[in-house]
Formats: C-alpha cells, sequence, structure tokens
C-alpha cells in the first residue's frame, strides 16, 4: 500500500536531496526515481512510447515526459533541464550556454485517474517548448521537483540532443573471440572525421555505445583500434566493443483484468486493490535459446481496451517469484528493464525467503506491456549481470545505439553529432 510521506521521510529526503544537489557536479547522474509514491514516469517522443528519448537539434521534434503521483492530488510540480558530459556528470556551463528560457517551468497539464482502485494523479509536458529550448547537441538531464521544494528532486531522466554532422557505418557481428563467440555480439564502425575540426582525436572525441536503450551497462568512451588518415576504425578484437548477447525479454501482459497471461496464474482484489499472482519462474541459463518476440526491454502504459491513455489504467500490486534453487552468493537479484528506467532501482530488487528458498518481489505497476528480466548485482558491482540467471546467446536480436560526441575547435563542451541505431539480426554480418 503506498502510503503519505511522512515527517521524518520528508526530512530524510529533503536532506538526501540537498546532498545531492551540493555533489551535482562530482557524480554519474542517473534516470532515477527519489521519492516513493512516483510510478510510471516515461520520456518519449508523443504516442510513441517505443522510442528512445532523442530529438534534433533546431528540429520540430519534443519528447513527453509523464508521471503519476500515487499519493492522489493536486501537488505543484515543475522541471528544470541540465547540461551534462558525455559521461553523464554536470557540465561546467552556465544555463545560457546551453539553453534559451526560463531556467525551470512549473509543469501545468495533469489530471485525475478514472475510477481507478488506486487512485494516482498524472502529469505530463513537452520538451522543447516556447520556455525552454536547447542551443546544443548533447546530453541532458531533466529532473521534477515539488514547486515549493526545488531543493527535493521527485525523479529525473536522461534525453540526447543530437545536432547532427556525422555519418556512422556500422555492423553487429559475432565476437571475435573463439572464448565468447556463442554467447556475445561485437559492434563494428568507421568514423570519417574529414569534415570535423578538432585537435586531439583522443580527447576530442567521445564514443558510447548502449544495448537495448540500457546506460548501466553502456560502453563508455570507447577507443579506435587503429586511424587511418581521417578515418577511425572501431572493430576491435579483443572483445572492448562487445556486449553479452543476453536473451530475449519476459514479457508480462497487463493490459486487461479479464484474460490472463502467462506468467500471470491468477488475478485477486483484496481490500479493494487489484492483485496479479505471477507462477513462479526458472532462471535460462541452462536453457538452449529460444527466438519469442519482445519489445528489447521497453514498457507500455495503457488498457486492452485502449481508453483514454495514461488516465484510464488502474494499478495492479504485481507478484513476482524467481525459483533459482538457492540464493546467489555475493550479490543481490533485480527487476532490468524500462520498469525500471534499465537501472538498479531498490524498489525492483527481489528478497530471498528463505523459509520457502524463493526469491519474491511486490510491486505496484500500472496496467501495460512489460519486458523485463532478471539482473544479478555482485557485491561492489555498480550494474546488473543477465547471464548468470537469463543465460547468453549470439543469437539474441538486440537494439544497439553508437553515440558520438565532438568537441571541435572553439566549442565550449563536447556536441552529439552522430547517433545511429543498429540490430542484431536486420545489420548483422554474418
Amino acid at each position: 500500500m503506498i502510503t503519505p510521506i511522512g515527517s521524518q521521510m520528508r526530512l530524510y529526503l529533503l536532506l538526501f536531496a540537498v546532498s545531492f544537489s551540493l555533489n551535482l557536479s562530482g557524480q554519474e547522474l542517473k534516470d532515477a526515481v527519489f521519492l516513493p509514491h512516483i510510478f510510471s514516469t516515461e520520456i518519449h517522443p508523443p504516442g510513441e512510447p517505443l522510442l528512445p528519448p532523442v530529438i534534433e537539434l533546431n528540429s520540430n521534434q519534443v519528447l513527453e515526459i509523464g508521471f503519476d503521483d500515487l499519493n492522489f492530488d493536486s501537488k505543484s510540480y515543475s522541471y528544470r533541464v541540465i547540461h551534462c558530459t558525455p559521461d553523464w556528470k554536470a557540465s561546467d556551463l552556465n544555463f545560457m550556454q546551453y539553453m534559451n528560457g526560463f531556467e525551470s517551468f512549473e509543469i501545468l497539464d495533469f489530471g485525475f485517474s478514472n475510477s481507478a482502485t488506486r487512485p494516482f494523479t498524472h502529469y505530463w509536458f513537452r520538451f522543447p517548448n516556447d520556455m525552454m529550448k536547447p542551443l546544443m547537441g548533447g546530453n541532458y538531464l531533466v529532473q521534477v521537483f515539488p514547486t515549493d521544494h526545488p531543493e527535493v528532486t521527485a525523479f529525473q531522466r536522461r534525453l540526447l540532443v543530437v545536432d547532427p554532422s556525422l555519418g556512422i557505418n556500422a555492423m553487429v557481428r559475432s565476437a571475435s573471440s573463439s572464448r565468447i563467440r556463442l554467447t556475445h555480439q561485437e559492434i563494428v564502425f568507421d568514423l570519417n572525421l574529414e569534415f570535423l575540426n578538432i585537435q586531439d582525436q583522443h580527447e576530442d572525441i567521445f564514443v558510447a555505445i548502449l544495448q537495448n536503450d540500457r546506460w548501466d551497462n553502456a560502453i563508455m568512451d570507447l577507443k579506435p583500434r587503429y586511424a587511418e588518415a581521417n578515418v577511425l576504425h572501431y572493430d576491435h578484437v579483443n572483445g572492448d566493443n562487445a556486449f553479452p548477447g543476453g536473451n530475449q525479454y519476459r514479457l508480462l501482459d497487463l493490459k486487461s483484468l479479464m484474460v490472463m497471461r502467462d506468467p500471470v496464474m491468477a488475478f485477486q482484489t483484496i481490500d479493494g486493490q487489484f492483485h496479479a499472482r505471477l507462477r513462479p519462474e526458472l532462471p535460462r541459463v541452462q536453457r538452449a535459446y529460444s527466438d519469442q518476440p519482445d519489445i528489447n526491454g521497453a514498457c507500455i502504459y495503457h488498457l486492452q481496451e485502449n481508453y483514454t491513455q495514461t488516465m484510464d489504467e488502474d494499478y495492479i500490486q504485481v507478484h513476482f517469484l524467481l525459483d533459482a534453487g538457492q540464493r546467489y552468493p555475493d550479490g543481490e537479484v533485480y527487476l532490468i528493464g524500462a520498469l525500471s528506467n534499465g537501472q538498479l532501482d531498490d524498489r525492483f530488487r527481489l528478497r530471498f525467503d528463505e523459509a520457502n528458498n524463493i526469491y519474491y518481489l511486490s510491486v505496484p505497476m500500472k496496467q501495460g506491456l512489460y519486458n523485463y528480466m532478471y539482473g544479478f548485482k555482485a557485491n561492489g558491482s555498480s550494474n546488473a549481470d543477465l547471464s548468470p540467471i537469463e543465460g547468453s546467446h549470439s543469437e539474441t536480436e538486440n537494439k544497439y545505439t553508437i553515440l558520438v560526441y565532438v568537441r571541435g575547435v572553439g566549442d565550449i563542451a563536447h556536441r552529439l553529432v552522430g547517433y545511429t541505431e543498429l540490430n542484431s539480426r536486420t545489420d548483422r554480418d554474418r
């Protein structure tokens, strides 16, 4: 049951948020939710929940940012946008150098849920808009906060602004090393710098590669294997550009309470609220690869009947079970996917039931369609490895994104000038 924040929790969150703000320039700024009553944050082009949060500079493209407040009242929220370095630290630019408009603005659009058993208020806004427009390509972080407490961040989401001026010739192939050839995929590409005015190829170019829009396992600041005239070649054979292929995502369909689709075993109503009981799921690490369609870890909030999107859905308390047959030593198990913003969110961390020898999680989720996997985070690690539970196969269908940032002569910061998406099947070199 989601309850309003108590006075002690408010104090804790305030102190945490102030500490977070004071250290903003020194840490990686991740997609994150900081207030426990905020759920279902999303950022994508309007009406396109499967597309990433990317727009072109000086175009008509916009992103819609939305979220639910399960405290169900009409609080006032505002937002601000922070410019970041290629490795997602707050840049040292002042606001007027990267943005035209106001430093923050109130969110004016919101609505109340329709007949939900767990009422919520849905807020949304679009960016860029007449009040705030970026002046340069790069990484940006949207922070939403209570208008009367700007020091408290409710949640934050990353977005990309591309200033396209660099083409990328790329493909996916099986790993070159025989050691990982059956489990990994390599991304190889060339960059032609002929029309870029840079002085130091090593310092002025920053390359990142994402798998299925995940930042937690991204390859960051990849260096070329060699340079030839104005062309940089990123065709490593030592694994520097390789990702575990992973597995196809698991599917959870909560669009309708009238139809149960695996792994849902039962829908229940308890104290006036809906619950979904899932069957115990098993690790797939020892199983042969099975090709089943997925949406690469994304989620879509909507009803089977598809009425007023984002307002007619209800929240369901979903009960996950992972029957691993043991407690994994020296680490924790998390649900990974867009449902957790692709990050290690403690609300999606599974606990271990010693008496029944099983992992479990109970979490409220909005009606819709979800992709997810079980990831293992080793103690001391900052990301989740899917392989110990889900297995890894070179045949898996994955989406890859290559990002190229350049700081040319006269630039005040790195600009995102190259962006391309690849599919491990349609863009594959056999």
